[in-house]
């Protein structure tokens, strides 16, 4: 049977159209849709490596500590994209992205909670400060390890404000908040990994709020990463730890997808 071309048309029309009704109803089964992201305060980066990173790298301490943040951040919205949409008010170079910035730095309280929206593990918790050290030991055989707690207190972001944050969300048509509020890098003295050259494994803390458009924080922890002490370039210590960070959080965040 041959069909005339006005009657192909109508066909092709309404499976396009079907299509797009499945694309909308995928799109609309979605619990969250887009991201915010919010990059941490600048000072909000703590470090006992400083003079260990000042003295391999030729830039001055607020250049590498900025080269941190924006890292960080690129890299975590790249992963966080691969999720959902995400828009990153530190890469956004408007004015107004600024100054919703810095908005939203001032209208939040940090402190240190519990983390939420984790199941502590009491066995883990129960170990003595001796099996916790062999514990990092045996993961740093692989000279690169991510991991999540549930047994240490992490820096939450909270807003007061809950108008402005929805106000926020409306304006960049997000429903979702990644806020990143703390970096640390700590220098771990009970994990040695080379004693005659007297090199220690540190770690980068990365804290973090994921909250919704009223602010309720639904998930909120600290991931690290680590790296040996003698590896002292900004470069290198972002391109070590970032993106196995950065993938620990997206993972979070795709668990709240529907």
């Amino acid at each position: 049977m041959k069909f005339s071309s006005s009657i192909k048309s109508v066909v092709l029309c309404l499976l396009m159209g079907n299509n797009f009704a499945v694309s909308a109803q995928n799109t609309d089964s979605l619990k969250y849709h887009k991201i915010l992201m919010i990059s941490y305060y600048p000072d909000y980066y703590l470090s006992d490596a400083e003079r260990d990173i000042m003295k391999s790298t030729s830039k001055s301490q607020e250049e590498y500590q900025r080269y941190f943040r924006y890292s960080l951040d690129r890299k975590l919205s790249g992963e966080l994209e691969s999720v959902l949409p995400t828009i990153s008010l530190l890469q956004d170079t408007s004015n107004d992205a600024v100054k919703d910035l810095y908005s939203y730095y001032k209208k939040t309280n940090y402190n240190y909670s519990d983390p939420i929206g984790i199941k502590k593990d009491k066995k883990k918790a129960k170990k003595s400060s001796k099996e916790e050290v062999k514990e990092e030991e045996n993961q740093y055989t692989t000279q690169v390890y991510v991991k999540t707690t549930a047994d240490q207190k992490f820096m939450n972001a909270q807003l007061a404000d809950s108008v402005f944050l929805s106000n926020l969300c409306i304006k960049y048509k997000a429903d979702l908040i990644v806020s990143v509020n703390q970096m640390e890098i700590v220098t771990n003295y009970n994990t040695c990994i080379d004693i005659a050259n007297r090199i220690y494994q540190r770690d980068v803390v990365i804290h973090y709020s994921i909250m919704n458009a009223k602010g309720k924080v639904l998930i909120g922890n600290l991931a690290k990463s680590s790296f040996p002490s003698n590896s002292n370039l900004d470069t290198e210590i972002a391109e070590r730890t970032f993106p196995q960070i950065s993938k620990v959080i997206a993972t979070e965040v795709g668990a709240l997808k529907r």
